[in-house]
């Protein structure tokens, strides 16, 4: 048996199921061009997240990892990751220079690189293309929508894709300074081409975010609303969009139904979207179904594990469960990724008090 598995195992090649795209790392030599490279690391993650049979990273797990010296092999430990991607931009005169480096973590060993230049109109194809290529590579099979909405990358105003990974930048410091910067480069996008939906994707992100953050502005989740269904006209397989209007499904219309087919829908579109299992996770947790609700969770955990937001959370419905050392060792991990994230250390708290109570 044991030389049978050997053999098909040389035949086939490994079998790499999960990846990290690091930070792109910006070659320009000018700093003022850091948006330009974190904004494509954001958009590079969600074409690769395409591809249903990888496990991809989220951003904000990979973030940390931006200018860091460490070993490949560390990094693979805490994002529990087989495949790292590293990837850099440089822009000269409306063209741009990209290269990337697809690795075997645990050996360090390369696995495909590449060098593009491209016009700066095709920054969406590039994206694409790299992921087909290392769907290939590495061996893992795409369906055939899949392959289809690979295929379909379309070109993009350069002035767009500039105003909108320059809003992603800014919404990512989590201030309200950027947050509100960022949302006036979101609405810059829109009205350079009110034909791509690249703008009303980061309108609509933003404004779930801001519904989420109880913002006093009671239309936040109708704007929200537009802007993914304006962005869904545009681009029928726009994931994140499918995703806010699940959201506004649960937490504005109280349409159970539709909420849920949207979730569906949105982790069809882009499986490795943790926000959108965290937001499932919930949905499934009203109706008291509490063993999908820790499935999705965790999955959202590991998409994004470095994220306390997802092991904190996790720790209480495994509490409302009734599995308090599943519970208790999930608030844990949640403290150690930030001791500040309070439901982690209010739910270890609790859960210690209950664990005293019951011994």
């Amino acid at each position: 048996g044991g030389l049978r598995r050997r053999l098909l195992s040389a035949l086939t090649g490994p079998k790499y199921r999960s990846l990290a795209v690091l930070p792109v790392a910006n070659l320009s030599g000018d700093p003022a061009e850091e948006y330009y490279a974190d904004g494509m690391t954001y958009t590079l993650i969600a074409h690769v997240s395409k591809i249903g049979a990888l496990r991809v990273i989220s951003r904000d797990s990979v973030m940390g990892y931006k200018g860091a010296k460490k070993p490949l092999p560390e990094i693979a430990r805490d994002l529990k990751v087989d495949t790292i991607l590293e990837t850099s931009v440089a822009r000269e005169g409306g063209r741009v220079h990209f290269t990337a480096q697809l690795m075997e973590a645990a050996a360090q060993r390369n696995l495909w690189s590449e060098t593009y230049d491209r016009s700066a109109t095709d920054v969406l194809r590039l994206q694409s293309e790299v992921a087909r290529e290392i769907a290939r590579q590495i061996n893992v099979r795409v369906s055939p929508e899949q392959e289809r909405r690979l295929t379909g990358a379309r070109e993009v105003n350069p002035k767009v894709y500039e105003a909108y990974v320059r809003g992603k930048f800014y919404v990512s410091q989590n201030t309200p300074e950027g947050f509100e910067k960022g949302m006036q480069y979101m609405h810059q996008a829109v009205e350079i081409d009110p034909a791509d939906p690249l703008g009303y994707i980061g309108l609509a992100e933003g404004y779930i975010t801001m519904g989420h953050g109880g913002a006093e502005d009671a239309d936040v989740y109708p704007r929200a609303r537009a802007a993914a269904e304006q962005a869904l006209k545009l681009d029928p397989n726009a994931a994140e969009a499918v995703g806010i209007l699940a959201e506004v499904a649960l937490y504005l219309e109280w349409d159970w139904a539709k909420a849920e087919k949207l979730f569906q829908r949105a982790l069809e579109l882009n499986p490795s979207h943790a926000m959108t299992h965290y937001q499932y996770a919930w949905y499934l947790a009203l109706f008291n179904r509490l063993d999908e609700a820790i499935v999705e969770h965790k999955l959202a955990r590991d998409y994004d594990p470095l994220r306390a937001l997802n092991t904190g959370w996790l720790g209480w419905l495994y509490y409302a469960a009734g599995r308090y050392d599943e519970a208790i060792a999930e608030a844990r991990k949640g403290l150690d990724l930030d001791p500040k994230f309070w439901p982690s250390s209010v739910s270890y708290t609790h859960l210690r008090a209950h664990e005293t109570g019951r011994n």
